[in-house]
């Protein structure tokens, strides 16, 4: 005796099975024997479910010939896996790990990556504070509710890191604009600069502060430096795990400054849900005070013949900001429409302009019918550092309302 037979995840179908037949034998019926049970098959094809993922199993054909069952010889079939991959975008100190499988007909119950014997539950991390030139080795992790297991290990090196002191900029007294070249993310926030004076011992410690990364330039603003004195400055990154990358040592004259106009950038991540989005933007101060920062949005293409860059269009909408690196949340925003943005900021003579930065809504219709709450929401995609702590969120920010993750639209109550 003989079967032809196929297999999915949890399924095998049997499509025929073939029995050894002479004039004095003929069978009255057939079917096959599998973990222990018989099953008689009367038509074609036949399936039998709930088998696990990946598992071996042996077929025992059998015939009733005079009311007594033969069985044939055994053959063994294997069952599909879901077959688990992994996908890692690595930078100098971040890394995006993304686990995808073929789930067929099975029904997940987890997926989780561990690095550094830290587990995540889920199947997308985005990782910041690593450390550059290192070798890291993620997991990623599938289990079924029919009972299977599956891994699949992937090493990683992340990049070299690049830090250049650019000459700082003295923008009025005592306070100094300071840069440097880097090959670091903008999204990294263990940066900064130190700071000595030039003939401090070194016994006493430098000064540090934060600064901010924009399209490979690292930017912070220094204060109350004495005229009188000469300062070394260089900048700096600080994993996650405490390691510290130093770029060289550059001087600066406190008392020697000139006029510098604030610098102001768009960022062009946009963080887009149905009827509403979040903006990134940064302004580095000038010379002048600034007395408003914020964002400027409007729907592309109105009056864009009629203005130059400087000038906004007649619908054109504001929302203000605050800090260094500033975000803003736009409500109300039309579905299915493509909006202009920039971020200004306001001196007492003039306003700058960052970057112009399109994005388009969603559309809202064919929604799931899916209620989560905020907290649910957030959890889809988290960032963390190597040490397991969540240092945001890729939608942090954005109100109640309808939101598209991994291809799927969420109501959010």
């Amino acid at each position: 005796m003989s079967i032809n037979a196929h297999t999915t995840q949890t399924t095998i179908t049997i499509n025929k099975i073939v029995v050894n037949e002479d004039e004095s034998s003929t069978a009255v019926s057939s079917g096959i024997r599998i973990n222990g049970n018989d099953y008689e098959i009367s038509s074609f094809p036949y399936s039998i479910e709930g088998l696990i993922p990946c598992s071996k199993y042996y077929i025992y054909p059998y015939a009733v010939y005079f009311g007594e069952k033969v069985y044939g010889s055994s053959y063994q079939v294997t069952m599909k896996g879901v077959n688990p991959t992994l996908s890692i975008t690595k930078g100098v100190t971040d890394a995006i790990v993304l686990g995808s499988y073929t789930e067929g007909d099975a029904t997940m119950s987890s997926q989780t990556i561990t690095i550094k014997n830290v587990t995540y539950s889920a199947d997308r991390v985005v990782l910041y504070g690593l450390d550059p030139n290192t070798s890291y080795t993620a997991t990623f992790t599938v289990e079924t509710k029919e009972g299977s297991k599956e891994t699949i290990t992937s090493t990683f090196t992340t990049a070299n890191l690049m830090l250049k002191s650019l000459t700082p900029k003295n923008v009025r007294v005592g306070e100094a604009v300071v840069c440097a070249e880097t090959n670091i993310s903008d999204e990294e926030t263990n940066v900064g600069f130190e700071w000595r004076k030039v003939d401090a011992p070194e016994t006493v410690p430098s000064k540090q502060g934060t600064a901010i990364i924009y399209d490979g330039v690292m930017e912070g603003l220094i204060k109350n430096l004495q005229t009188t004195s000469y300062y070394n400055i260089r900048p700096y990154y600080q994993s996650a795990a405490g390691n510290m990358y130093y770029g060289e040592w550059i001087g600066i004259d406190p008392s020697d400054y000139s006029y510098f106009e604030p610098t102001v950038h768009t960022y062009a991540s946009v963080a887009v849900a149905d009827g509403a989005a979040v903006l990134t933007g940064y302004v580095m101060d000038g010379s002048d005070d600034i007395i408003e920062r914020g964002f400027e949005y409007w729907v592309s293409g109105s009056d864009a013949k009629s203005r130059v860059k400087a000038e906004a269009p007649s619908d054109v909408q504001t929302v203000v900001a605050s800090g260094q690196k500033m975000t803003a949340t736009l409500n109300g925003l039309q579905s299915e429409t493509t909006y202009t943005c920039r971020a200004y900021a306001k001196t007492s003579t003039e306003t700058f302009y960052g970057e112009e930065v399109s994005f388009t809504t969603p559309v809202a219709t064919g929604i799931e019918d899916m209620p989560i709450n905020n907290e649910q929401l957030l959890s889809i995609h988290k960032v963390y550092d190597l040490q397991g702590r969540c240092v945001g969120t890729l939608l942090e920010g954005l109100p109640r309302g309808i939101y598209i993750q991994n291809g799927r639209k969420f109501w959010v109550k």
